[in-house]
C-alpha cells in the first residue's frame, strides 16, 4: 500500500512538472531557458542615460542620441532669467554667437579636463568670442564642472559672489550657455557661461 501511494504521488509530481514546463514554453514563445525568448533586465533611469551616452559619446551631450539637442543649456538659460527677473532685472537672450563660443570652449575643455578661463592654446573668453565672431561689449565667463543638471551647476554658480555677479549684471546684453559630458575623466559634465555687457556710457 505504501509503495502503490509512493507511485501515485510521483506520477502527480511529474504530471505538475511538465504542466510547468509547457506553461513556460507557451508563455516566452520558446524553451523555458531561452535566453533570447526570456524577458530582459528592468533598467533604471541611471542605466537608460549611461546606455545613451556610450551610443552618443561622439555628440558628447549627457543622455542623447547624437542628432538630437541638449536641453541643459536651454534650462539654464531659463533660470538665470527666472533669478534675474525675481531680483528685478530684465531677462537676457540668447545670442548665438556667443553660444558657439561657449560650445567650441566646453568641447575643448571637456575631454582634458581642464579647469581655467585661459585654455590650453592660451586664449581667453574675450579672445574666444572675438574669434567665434563676436563684436559687442566685454565679456564675462562662468565655468562649471562636475554638475549632471543645469539645476546643479546654476547652484553652485549662485553660491560663488563673483559666478552670481556674473549672471546678475544689469548691463548684460546676451549670453552663451554650453553643457558638455565625456565618459572618462575625473568631471563627466561640464558647463560654460559667457556673457555680454555693456557699457554705461
Amino acid at each position: 500500500m505504501k509503495r502503490l501511494i509512493i507511485r501515485v504521488l510521483a506520477i502527480v509530481l511529474v504530471a505538475e512538472l511538465a504542466f510547468a514546463v509547457f506553461l513556460a514554453v507557451d508563455h516566452f514563445g520558446g524553451e523555458p531557458n531561452d535566453a533570447a525568448s526570456a524577458p530582459g533586465p528592468v533598467l533604471t533611469e541611471a542605466d537608460r542615460i549611461e546606455a545613451t551616452v556610450d551610443a552618443g559619446a561622439a555628440d558628447q551631450t549627457l543622455g542623447l542620441a547624437a542628432d538630437e539637442p541638449d536641453p541643459a543649456p536651454e534650462t539654464m538659460v531659463r533660470l538665470i532669467n527666472d533669478l534675474r527677473v525675481e531680483t528685478g532685472l530684465l531677462p537676457v537672450y540668447v545670442e548665438p554667437v556667443l553660444s558657439t563660443a561657449a560650445s567650441e570652449y566646453c568641447g575643448e575643455i571637456a575631454p582634458l579636463q581642464w579647469r581655467d578661463h585661459v585654455g590650453p592654446d592660451g586664449r581667453d573668453w574675450t579672445q574666444r568670442a572675438l574669434d567665434a565672431g563676436y563684436t559687442g561689449a566685454d565679456l564675462v565667463e562662468n565655468l562649471a564642472w562636475g554638475y549632471a543638471t543645469a539645476e546643479r551647476a546654476f547652484a553652485a554658480w549662485i553660491d560663488k559672489r563673483p559666478d552670481r555677479a556674473n549672471i546678475l549684471n544689469t548691463r548684460i546684453t546676451g549670453i552663451g550657455v554650453a553643457h558638455c559630458a565625456v565618459d572618462s575623466g575625473d568631471y563627466r559634465d561640464w558647463w560654460v557661461y559667457i556673457a555680454g555687457v555693456g557699457t554705461d556710457e
